[in-house]
């Protein structure tokens, strides 16, 4: 009863919030997928912070500290640190350059056929991920209250989130961010802090663990070095770096916000396993996926318990509202108005629609596909190899052209799509896709002419030393890695 209590409670300052964002916003494009660009420092930093938290940080780094041990926090390490440099080196030039989404960013320094077939890619895989934050709502609901069956929970919180979406839009977004990111720190504290403390103290828990479950290379250099290759730079190129950092009201909000938020993951991160780790020592013979949810029903004080199963769901309805507007954004903007060649102000209505649209074809794959965790993780994967080059070479060199970046795109894509559907004959595919397409785009650039009036016009607005220096950062770390990982092997 005490559940239903706190989820109907948080459930209806939900409601509240989409209701006072709809009689705030202007329903423009600015307006209502933007925010107006009305989010100070505080707001980028809880927005990104929620977000990129989310359930799969929360309940997932505890599932598979219970599975393997402590090691698995470095998969969401690379992301907060990519975060953080995104930040330092990215967050200005975002913001000057005042688009929605990041094919738009495409489009400004390509073409629309580059603006098409990254929305393309970002979509599908924003569906995998909206599909396991809609299986995730009604898990936890059904943990919460289990006199409501799974499905009906799951369809509670989508019809929930899919209300104050569109009738508030990214404003509302920012502020149940906001409510969220706060209820994510705190569980985070208290889930780390009652799970040490119910398994004897810090020093029985290292001492009743094996020694790879205490150990920070415990799941082995080469599955850290795979994470650090899709993780860190598909963080680095996230659609919601792109599209949150351009509700900031100034560049200067965006950066420090960014900053921020990436200082808070950093710090935060590191607590997220200690669930996991205490339930296993305490709970040696359930599922890893219920390490968290356990330890927060039976070796917690009721409130705090109440505390971290609510911080778990906040975090998964943070990420299906973000993924929600971003989808709707970029079918809108970047697909049907690209295709139809529709006025950019006529589409926002459209946008609306399409979360709707999003939410319930979500509930749909979410049951059709029960293993989209293996999806998810799939399209993750493949997205940083085949864009994250791309983008990068060129926001910050001219000689990339609008068809060179098209072309290694794609043929990076069906490089790594084989290599994964042959079962990774030469290992982690982005091994093969990193330097492949670092290759591609560096050959094509200097083959192919370069689109001299466009990409002046671009650099015009992006203009960053700051960036030119993480640039070469960036070049060189997949070619040292590459080189660690032939020496693995």
């Amino acid at each position: 009863m005490r559940y239903i209590i706190v989820l109907a409670l948080y459930y209806l300052a939900l409601i509240l919030i989409g209701y006072y964002s709809s009689r705030k916003i202007k329903v423009t494009v600015e307006g209502y997928l933007l925010a107006g660009r009305s989010a100070g420092t505080a707001m980028i930093a809880a927005t990104l912070a929620a977000t990129w938290y989310g359930g799969g940080m929360l309940m997932g780094t505890a599932e598979w500290a219970y599975g393997s041990g402590i090691s698995n926090v470095w998969s969401w390490e690379f992301t907060a640190v990519a975060l953080l440099l995104a930040g330092l080196f990215l967050a200005k030039p975002i913001r000057n350059l005042e688009v929605v989404t990041l094919p738009e960013v495409f489009k400004m320094r390509f073409d629309n056929k580059n603006q098409i077939l990254l929305a393309v890619i970002n979509i599908v895989i924003l569906f995998a991920f909206l599909g396991m934050q809609v299986l995730a709502i009604g898990t936890i609901t059904r943990l919460l209250v289990p006199s409501i069956s799974e499905n009906l929970g799951l369809l509670i919180g989508v019809a929930i989130i899919l209300f104050y979406v569109f009738v508030g839009g990214q404003l509302s977004v920012l502020l149940t961010d906001f409510l969220q990111f706060i209820l994510l720190a705190v569980g985070t504290i208290m889930a780390a802090l009652y799970s040490v403390r119910a398994a004897g103290g810090i020093d029985h828990l290292i001492n009743a663990l094996p020694p790879t479950f205490v150990s920070p290379t415990g799941v082995g250099t080469a599955a850290i070095l795979g994470w650090l290759l899709s993780y860190f730079p598909a963080s680095m190129i996230e659609q919601e770096i792109w599209r949150k950092v351009n509700t900031a009201e100034t560049a200067s909000a965006a950066q420090k916000g960014t900053v921020f938020a990436g200082l808070i993951l950093i710090a935060l991160t590191f607590l997220t396993p200690f669930a996991g780790l205490a339930a296993k020592v305490i709970y040696p013979n359930i599922k890893g996926v219920e390490a968290l949810p356990y330890m927060a029903l039976n070796a917690m004080p009721v409130w705090a318990g109440s505390v971290v199963l609510i911080a778990v769901f906040a975090a998964v309805m943070s990420n299906a509202s973000a993924y929600l507007i971003d989808g709707a954004a970029m079918l809108s903007l970047d697909l049907y108005g690209q295709i139809t060649g529709t006025p950019r102000e006529k589409l926002v209505h459209l946008s609306r629609y399409m979360i709707i649209g999003m939410g319930l074809c979500a509930v749909v794959v979410a049951k059709l596909l029960p293993s989209i965790m293996g999806l998810a993780s799939l399209a993750y994967a493949i997205y940083a190899p085949v864009c994250f080059f791309p983008l990068i070479l060129g926001f910050f060199w001219k000689r990339v052209s609008s068809n060179s970046a098209f072309y290694s795109m794609l043929i990076v894509l069906v490089v790594e799509i084989y290599l994964y559907a042959a079962g990774q004959p030469w290992g982690n595919p982005a091994l093969i896709g990193f330097p492949l397409s670092l290759l591609l785009i560096i050959v094509l650039s200097l083959v192919l002419p370069p689109d001299d009036k466009q990409s002046d016009i671009f650099f015009k607005s992006v203009k960053s030393s700051k960036a030119k220096v993480l640039l070469s950062v960036i070049i060189m770390s997949p070619l040292v890695l590459i080189r660690q990982a032939k020496a693995i092997r």
